[in-house]
């Protein structure tokens, strides 16, 4: 770290090798050239790099700015050779060969480049979107944000997903790496997730993602997305924009009443240009900044309904209810001639009988504005406003022509509300509100700097700082304390339960703290020498988390109609706000939290070498060794199983508690073992056929961010400290006896701290993980053969195979405490069984001496689990780290491209795949249990995610009429009507993703049922009666049938284990057909102000998906309704909105 810091301070510093331009030079005869000048000048801003041709005639340029360049070639005894229009984008070298005449110097030949240019050196897989593509398409603003710069990643042929997460070529959730000029953004969870701390969007030029086959300088990631942020120019530009989101522009859809009210706003300025102060500083030539600031305004008016008790219950009048109150025995209140365990006389409950806490809080129920007891109040919360405010800046700096230096900040602040009870109807300042603010903030600071040592030696290195904020915090109006429950800041969750209940009311939850910091340091030293292009580095990552869920902390009290009914009949009498006005609290619960904070550190080095074996052929070797250390943390409070320990609860059965520290009991660690052997091999070719075509290949090896490294999406924060958070629960007794009793007499405590034991978490729940071999990281195996050719009119064709072997990944294929296979086909349905009778009579012995003290409700099947003393979810015993899941992705993948040019640009792709796995998640508490761990060929399935065909088609095209354009080439009235439109269509087709029931026991069709004691809903799956007649219909939504035929089904009853796969290939969603489109008029303000009045629609077609996430078909085989759809719109009906800019 030491020598890297140094390397910063003393001026040789930036990241990875970015964007630049290489190529070989050769005299007539086809010789190569050595020691010939190369200069490279950016058309925009005038900075020249200078280059000498090595021994072999090869040059490079490597830290270039995307844009367009002239490259000019000088060499004694040659004519001078000048190359124009040389695009240049980002993370893409454009190759620049040139043959040069005999002659004198001052003589030049003049070459015009075309805007694409294939790059000859590397085999990776990529996709560039161009900024004017970018810039044009319909990018909707929603979901409380800006427009999104990685909306559009998805138009690479292989990238499925959302931008919660990026899949790239068969990856799993959160395994794409986000690089901004070259240094990747560390990332503590869900690694690609941008949209906390995305920069504004006018504040990116250039978009690349590589999918396939990386150098040895890329790591810890199965796709990169890679952007590069915009540097001013010699000129002065600037940009005004405002966006209006409107219901006005939206269809309704296919099931709502009404069109949905959406009133959006978005609007912000660009400037960029030459640093100028008069009189001080010119920065023409030299010194470039960019400013982008951004705002976002949503105002959501809540609609929905909530029950508020009427007046007459407030005072204690329930005669209207026509539900008889009854005075509780233990009460005490015999006023006004009422005798305790009888009826109120004409169902009125006397004030002085009111709990004088009660009695407090009911000036806080406003008074309902509509009759009846149910729904009887539209919501007071009024309008909840959401504000985002990002903003940017980017300096480029020239020290001289062979030093550089760019710096890039950005801040992303967004404010929203929310209510922690959905139901609760009460403003902000009202004290029994649940009103949440939830302030998220992303902040990022870059540097890079370059130093060209020599003409054969480039040094850089950078650093990128990534903070994110994500919070949630109640509101607390008043301050109000409640004496029953001592040191809370706000009124707990007060909860009403039973027949003719009030909603709820107060909230548990104070805050959710949740702060994350990434710090990544690099350096790359490249060195050319004859041939060879050596790319030798490192990289250090730091990431921190400091996560605090104080979800439970002010409490909640649950009142029940149980405590004011008939002890003879419960269901049909009493009332929950009737027991409130008495203060009888049916039961409460309070947990605590602690403070986690996780820290973890990677130290990458590589090797990388580009050989020009032949002027045609370039070969590619490198290795990179990945020292992933696994996380700590602070004050280690991280509990987990062990294997090897006796339970002391458990009268020494194996099988206990154990902790990081050196405590008592403690597993003398700190974390796990880091295992050295992450070292991944890189090779590739590239073969220019011609000077148009060129042969790719390659293959590399790639470890990923997982394992006990990462802890994010390990949930580590949140799972494993959870036993040592202290709680406190009075269970309701289910009778007219409460639970809790008075809380004018009885206090909810805040809970202390539990102390460690290894017995703790006996009959209960815990977390797995192995020190020894959670460590591993998971990998992939990457390869791909593919052909590019350069086409007339700057088009460019693609064409490749690639594949790819994921190994290691998260998954529940492990299950520790899943019951052995052998005792289903022994004692059957007895499993289910009291153990306390049945258990004996089977001859089954007691695990453990206390077995029916710890669990005095187990059953047969919780005596034979492995490890009987945990019970609960995942059988009482959850690994976040079983990494032993896997998958195989092939995909044909075909582009078009065409840079802009004449008004025209476009993107087409193409890509037919198909994807294979037993896990379907980055999280492991996502993923499907094994149904039986013994038989995981069960697991091994088509993907959750698969789309066999995905094709998408972006572009921009200027139409062409009006002055000088192809048609009607004249002004006046006619070039102010017709002439300056142009149209952005975004087209996307794909196959529907197979079926998913979002449980825990796959995506396939599902039974009641727990043979194995996975202990989760549902945890069984149905039998397949034929794999071939499986039927799949989508006009029956229409008929109000079921899509799927029900007899290819059949269920294996409670006992028995299903045989169907965990995901069923033959039974998708929807054929997704998705059309957006920008309509767009230029008007012309003097020679360089434009304005641009443009529409833009989403789903212009309007078309309706019945299946997806939470809209059906349904699942369950049991069900009446199994196979239907019922009134469900998957996707956002036709929505549009308006856009108005300016630029000069």
């Amino acid at each position: 770290m030491a020598a890297l810091l140094s390397v910063l301070v003393a001026g040789s510093a930036r990241g990875q090798a970015l964007q630049g331009i290489n190529g070989t030079v050769t005299d007539a005869t086809g010789a190569t050239v050595p020691n010939a000048t190369v200069t490279a000048t950016n058309d925009q801003t005038s900075v020249s790099k200078i280059s000498v041709t090595s021994s072999a005639g090869t040059y490079e340029f490597n830290d270039l700015i995307p844009g367009t360049y002239t490259v000019k070639i000088e060499a004694q005894g040659f004519e001078r050779s000048v190359h124009s229009g040389v695009g240049v984008s980002v993370a893409r070298i454009s190759t620049v060969n040139a043959t040069l005449q005999p002659g004198r110097t001052e003589q030049t030949v003049n070459v015009t480049e075309s805007v694409i240019a294939i790059d000859t050196t590397q085999p990776e897989l990529g996709t560039t979107l161009e900024n004017k593509v970018v810039q044009e398409l319909p990018n909707e603003i929603s979901g409380g944000r800006g427009r999104q710069i990685d909306n559009f990643i998805f138009l690479a042929p292989g990238v499925t997903g959302s931008t919660f997460s990026h899949r790239i070529n068969g990856g799993v959730d959160f395994e794409s790496e986000v690089i901004f000029n070259g240094i990747p953004m560390a990332q503590s969870e869900t690694q690609g997730f941008q949209t906390i701390w995305n920069p504004p969007f006018e504040l990116v030029n250039q978009y690349d993602v590589l999918r396939s086959s990386f150098s040895a300088q890329y790591g810890l990631a199965q796709g990169v997305v890679t952007y590069n942020t915009k540097s001013g120019t010699n000129t002065y530009h600037g940009d005004g924009f405002e966006i209006i989101r409107n219901n006005f522009f939206d269809a309704k859809g296919a099931y709502n009443p009404t069109v949905p009210i959406d009133k959006e706003n978005n609007y912000g300025f660009t400037l960029t240009g030459p640093i100028w102060i008069p009189k001080v500083y010119n920065g023409k030539n030299r010194t470039f900044f960019t400013v982008v600031f951004e705002w976002y305004r949503q105002n959501q008016t809540q609609t929905n309904f909530v029950s508020l008790p009427t007046s007459a219950e407030k005072s204690g009048d329930f005669s209207g209810l026509g539900t008889p109150i009854w005075n509780p025995a233990n009460s005490g209140c015999s006023a006004n001639g009422n005798t305790p365990g009888t009826q109120f006389r004409n169902n009125v409950i006397p004030a002085i009988c009111f709990s004088p806490l009660s009695a407090s809080l009911l000036q806080y129920f406003p008074n309902p504005s509509s009759p009846g007891v149910h729904n009887n109040q539209q919501t007071l919360l009024g309008v909840f406003p959401t504000r985002q405010e990002p903003w940017g800046v980017t300096i480029d700096h020239s020290i001289s022509d062979k030093q550089s230096i760019h710096w890039t900040e950005w801040r992303d602040p967004q404010t929203s509300f929310a209510t922690e009870n959905n139901a609760t109807g009460l403003p902000v300042t009202n004290p029994l509100t649940s009103v949440t603010s939830n302030p998220d903030l992303g902040s990022v600071f870059i540097l890079n700097y370059a130093n060209a040592v020599t003409p054969h030696l480039v040094v850089t290195a950078g650093a990128s700082w990534l903070g994110e904020l994500n919070d949630q915090i109640s509101q607390r109006p008043n301050n109000i304390a409640l004496s029953a429950a001592p040191g809370a800041p706000q009124v707990p969750a007060i909860e009403f339960n039973g027949p003719n209940s009030p909603t709820t009311v107060g909230s548990p939850w104070i805050e959710s703290i949740n702060r994350k910091l990434g710090i990544v340091i690099e350096n790359n030293w490249q060195w050319v020498k004859g041939k060879q292009t050596f790319n030798i580095g490192g990289e250090v990552r730091r990431t921190y988390q400091d996560d605090n869920e104080c979800q439970q902390c002010a409490g909640i009290f649950q009142f029940s109609n149980n405590e004011t009914a008939n002890p003879a009949n419960l269901s049909n009498t009493g009332n929950s706000f009737a027991s409130f006005l008495l203060g009888t609290v049916d039961s409460a619960d309070r947990i605590g939290s602690q403070e986690e904070r996780l820290r973890n550190k990677d130290f990458s080095l590589y090797v990388q070498d580009d050989i020009k074996w032949t002027p045609r052929l370039t070969l590619n070797f490198g290795v990179r060794w990945d020292i992933m250390v696994p996380f700590t943390a602070v004050n280690n409070p991280i509990v987990y199983f062990d294997s090897t320990l006796p339970d002391p609860a458990a009268d020494g059965r194996l099988g206990a508690a154990t902790k990081f520290g050196d405590c008592a009991g403690c597993a003398d660690i700190t974390r796990a073992a880091i295992h050295w052997g992450h070292v991944s091999p890189r090779f590739g070719y590239s073969y220019e056929m011609n000077t148009k075509t060129v042969l790719q290949g390659g293959f590399s090896m790639n470890f990923l961010d997982g394992g006990a490294y990462e802890y994010g999406t390990a949930k580590v924060a949140v799972n494993y400290g959870n036993l040592l958070v202290g709680s406190f629960s009075a269970p309701s007794t289910g009778s007219t006896s409460p639970g809790f009793g008075s809380w004018d007499s009885n206090v909810l405590p805040f809970p202390s701290p539990v102390p460690f034991s290894n017995g703790l978490g006996t009959g209960t729940f815990i977390n797995a993980f192995n020190p020894a071999v959670d460590g591993w990281a998971p990998y992939d195996l990457v390869w791909n053969i593919g052909l590019q050719r350069e086409l007339p009119y700057d088009m460019f064709l693609s064409a490749a195979y690639t594949g790819n072997r994921a190994n290691r990944l998260p998954s529940q294929l492990n299950p520790i405490n899943q019951l052995p296979p052998q005792f289903l086909a022994q004692y059957g349905a007895s499993l289910g069984l009291p153990y306390a009778t049945a258990g004996p009579a089977l001859g089954i012995p007691l695990p453990f001496a206390n077995f029916l003290t710890v669990e005095p409700n187990a059953t047969v099947l919780q005596a034979l689990r492995p490890y009987p003393q945990f019970q609960g979810s995942y059988g009482g015993i959850f690994n976040n780290f079983d990494d032993t899941g896997s998958s195989m992705y092939d995909a044909m993948q075909l582009s078009l491209e065409k840079r802009y040019t004449n008004g025209l640009s476009f993107l087409v792709s193409y890509n037919l795949s198909r994807m294979m796995s037993d896990t379907n998640s980055g999280f492991t508490s996502f993923a499907a249990l094994a149904l039986n761990k013994d038989n995981q060929k069960a697991e091994w399935s088509i993907d959750n995610n698969d789309q066999t065909n995905m094709l998408n088609i972006a572009g921009t095209y200027e139409l062409p009429f009006g002055k000088g354009r192809a048609f009607m080439n004249r002004g006046g009235v006619l070039n102010a009507v017709l002439g300056g439109w142009q149209i952005s269509p975004l087209l996307s087709y794909a196959t529907g993703t197979p079926l998913w029931n979002g449980s825990n026991s796959g995506g396939s069709v599902y039974v009641t049922g727990d043979p194995l004691g996975n202990e989760c809903t549902p945890c069984n799956r149905a039998n397949v009666v034929s794999y071939n007649n499986i039927m799949l219909s989508y006009n029956n939504v229409y008929k109000g049938l079921s899509v799927i035929n029900k007899a290819d089904f059949s269920d294996p009853g409670p006992w028995a284990l299903g045989n169907a796969p965990r995901v069923i290939g033959a039974l998708r969603n929807q054929f997704q057909s998705n059309e957006n489109i920008a309509l767009a008029k230029y008007f012309p303000i003097g020679e360089r102000v434009k304005l641009k009045l443009e529409i833009e629609y989403f789903n212009v077609l309007n078309r309706v998906l019945f299946s997806g996430p939470n809209c059906g078909p349904d699942l369950n085989f049991e069900d009446s309704t199994f196979g239907q759809s019922i009134n469900c719109q998957s996707n956002t009906q036709r929505q549009g909105q308006a856009f108005l800019g300016i630029n000069f």
